[in-house]
């Protein structure tokens, strides 16, 4: 009767193996064909097979041990809402290349004294996971110090990356990777915000310091998913540049000002160099 029970398991789990599979095949064939993988080579056949086959192997071994379940986020509770709540959340990447302690430092004076709390995310910190969970932590202001790509419609994390790691979201194109000074990272897609993402953001300001991240789709999909407003630039900026003016919007922020108010207070003009840019651009009010 035990040998029996346990066949019967393996061939349900093998049904819904097969079932997986042919959902990956179908999303792909219906998908645009969108790149995201950004060190300058674009994905061919081959590293999809690759991955469709690393998945498959996984799969079958994790369900048939009874060990990877196919279905489930592994999602929390996600709060009712963070529009009221007075916590901040400095996500730091760049701090691998470019630390900026006096940064880190100013922001949590600005919000002490604004009554917000600070939670400082550092560059081991930043990995996939966090932004899967991001929006259960109820964060009333979301600061990305992080790298994006030339279209800015990627986070780049910290988490070096492994063609064999995070398959399923690779296939799905949700993860990529991206090349930061000749390293490779994993970086998160507005796809990945839109479908893998934990629960809404209720509200929160998403302040977004790297290069174009206010052109693209990586706006629209932090909208989408609840902020009350995304902040990014519409061109490319050095990192000096960057921080001196977030640190400046985000003071104006503690103080009550308007986005729209503290965006012109920042950038007279529209942007950091009236002449040539790059400007800052608001999403939502």
């Amino acid at each position: 009767m035990a040998r029996d029970s346990d066949r019967a398991e393996s061939s349900n789990r093998g049904r819904q193996l097969d079932q997986v599979i042919d959902s990956l095949i179908s999303q792909r064939a219906a998908m645009p064909s969108v790149r995201h993988r950004h060190s300058g080579r674009s994905r061919n056949g081959r590293l999809r097979a690759a991955l469709l086959l690393s998945l498959a192997m996984t799969l079958s071994l994790g369900t048939l041990l009874g060990v990877i379940p196919l279905w489930g986020s592994g999602c929390g509770p996600n709060p009712t809402s963070s529009t009221g709540s007075r916590s901040i959340a400095l996500i730091d990447s760049l701090a691998i290349d470019s630390p900026n302690p006096g940064l880190v430092e100013n922001v949590s004076s600005l919000a002490n004294v604004a009554g917000y709390s600070l939670d400082y995310y550092p560059p081991i910190a930043v990995t996939v996971d966090l932004f899967q969970h991001l929006p259960e932590k109820g964060y009333s202001i979301i600061i990305l110090r992080t790298h994006s790509t030339w279209d800015g419609n990627v986070v780049v994390t910290s988490e070096p990356y492994d063609t064999h790691q995070r398959v399923l979201g690779q296939v799905l194109d949700r993860v990529g990777d991206a090349n930061v000074g000749g390293r490779q990272y994993f970086s998160v897609t507005p796809s990945y915000i839109g479908s893998t993402m934990c629960g809404r953001l209720q509200g929160a300001m998403v302040l977004s310091m790297g290069c174009t991240t206010g052109s693209g789709q990586l706006a629209k999909a932090f909208m989408e998913k609840g902020a009350r407003i995304f902040v990014g630039w519409d061109g490319v900026v050095t990192v000096a540049q960057t921080d001196s003016t977030f640190q400046a919007l985000v003071g104006l922020l503690m103080k009550g000002e308007s986005a729209h108010e503290a965006i012109q207070a920042v950038t007279p003009g529209g942007s950091v160099s009236p002449t040539v840019g790059p400007n800052l651009v608001l999403y939502g009010q």
